[in-house]
């Protein structure tokens, strides 16, 4: 499998004015395809999911906001489900963290679950075919946990 080199840039500041944004200097990196930002846990450690292939999801890890970046684990996605895409997490308020990814034309319930309690050391309890609001036609989603707290899935 051929590696994609991506270049990777982070906001200094979260909080930053738009009109004053500053990024930081690129980071490169060449361990595959990703389209949705990190995954910032609690304890300060960052996660991106990687897809590496349609059956193969590779989680890096940094602990130094995205200067170096490590494989912390592998997922392998049924291959059942033809094809997922599109892989994202969001951390619950008590530790949990939830790796999902959209299945193509809503095969299986359209989206795929996996489990990690170790801040993304590992990923367990495999799902799909699961009740709404975790259903859909396999089109684009989005979830993430808002400052409240509270997580929001947007599923269409």
């Amino acid at each position: 499998m051929q590696d994609v080199v991506q270049r990777l840039n982070f906001l200094k500041d979260e909080n930053a004015n738009p009109e004053d944004i500053t990024w930081n200097e690129a980071v490169n990196t060449t361990f595959g395809n990703f389209i949705h930002p990190e995954l910032k846990l609690d304890n300060g450690d960052w996660l991106i999911p990687v897809q590496q292939s349609t059956s193969l999801v590779q989680i890096m890890a940094s602990s130094n906001q995205g200067k170096t970046w490590a494989q912390k684990t592998t997922v392998t996605i049924n291959p059942d489900n033809k094809t997922s895409h599109e892989c994202q997490m969001v951390q619950f308020s008590d530790g949990t963290i939830w790796l999902l990814a959209r299945i193509d034309s809503g095969v299986r319930g359209g989206i795929e679950k996996w489990v990690s309690y170790d801040n993304g050391k590992s990923f367990f309890n495999h799902e799909d075919s699961m009740d709404a609001p975790l259903c859909g036609p396999g089109s684009k989603f989005s979830i993430l946990r808002l400052p409240s707290g509270m997580v929001i899935l947007a599923n269409t």
